[in-house]
């Protein structure tokens, strides 16, 4: 269950994620389906039995990124560091590959399927997580998110890109970002894909973020209209698959590289905190969240399973099994 603290004229505030944020509900394949309820409440009740993160000292509330001082981001970049540095460089160590790679697997299809906003939702939480396992002053963080419609109509100058988090990639060395548009070294932050730059050596490869142009980011009223319009589940999810492209501002695929690695992308954990708000708020505004979780196959407008066309696994949905 996810509890978010917002008004009841559904605007995107703050959000609290102190209950159950997350139930691993079937594995498929050799990939993961990761499903939650939600249940979105006004007020603060119960701790969540399975957040044994400091979970009794302070609950998870995520912020709007731009409302961030330096010193409140630098609780993010600070925290993916400190991973980084208990990893030792090892790919079998590293705590953000441990939980970006779920997401890079080529066997991951949720991506077409019913289980879009619960299993990335998931990822999001494990990374909050292992950062608040870091204790100090890590252990009260909540992932923070980037409200990406601020970014429409000025795509070329994104706000995102200006709040301490790194700007565009360097067109002359492949894009990279360590110490061109962001502080951190490659040794620091280091992605084991697109080794291509001057000075990258696998696995300690360079982070690269390319613009797209032309490219249109979605405008609050465009989001706002979906959230409203959508009552049923199945609608509402082919929203998650359009608004989804709006992470793809800063991914443009150079011909002389083979794709950016989301999952290896700091931008891409605010990215879906902010879809999990508009999640939140539309399971608000359609009371779905008066659902007992053991009912909810009887409400297929607040869930309903499904594989679309797009699914490579199509032939086998009839065999799945979704709760």
């Amino acid at each position: 269950q996810i509890e978010f603290s917002i008004p009841t004229h559904c605007t995107l505030l703050e959000v609290n994620m102190s209950k159950n944020c997350a139930a691993l509900i079937a594995s498929i394949a050799l990939s993961w389906l990761f499903l939650f309820s939600h249940r979105v409440h006004a007020s603060i009740s119960s701790l969540n039995e399975f957040d044994t993160y400091y979970a009794d000292e302070c609950q998870r509330v995520r912020r709007p990124w731009h409302k961030l001082t330096s010193a409140e981001r630098d609780l993010y970049i600070s925290g993916l560091l400190q991973l980084r540095k208990n990893g030792g460089g090892d790919l079998d160590v590293d705590e953000l590959i441990a939980v970006s790679s779920v997401h890079e697997d080529p066997l991951a299809f949720m991506h077409q399927t019913s289980a879009y906003l619960f299993w990335h939702g998931y990822l999001v939480w494990e990374l909050e997580s292992r950062i608040r396992s870091l204790g100090a002053k890590w252990k009260c963080f909540a992932m923070p998110y980037w409200d990406f419609t601020m970014e429409s109509g000025r795509e070329q100058q994104p706000l995102i890109l200006e709040s301490d988090i790194g700007g565009d990639g360097n067109a002359d060395d492949f894009y990279t970002v360590n110490g061109y548009s962001w502080m951190p070294t490659v040794e620091q932050y280091w992605v084991p894909n697109n080794c291509v730059a001057e000075h990258d050596n696998f696995p300690f490869c360079s982070l690269k973020r390319a613009l797209r142009d032309p490219f249109a980011m979605p405008s609050a009223k465009e989001i706002g209209d979906v959230i409203i319009d959508n009552t049923n589940f199945v609608d509402f999810a082919a929203y998650s698959h359009a608004s989804a492209s709006a992470i793809h501002l800063i991914d443009q695929n150079p011909d002389d590289m083979d794709g950016f690695p989301q999952g290896m992308e700091p931008i891409w954990y605010l990215f879906h905190s902010a879809i999990q708000a508009h999640q939140a708020l539309w399971t608000d505004c359609n009371d779905y969240d008066h659902i007992d979780v053991e009912q909810l196959e009887q409400y297929p407008d607040a869930f309903t399973s499904f594989c679309n066309s797009y699914n490579p696994n199509k032939d086998n949905c009839d065999t799945m099994s979704f709760p």
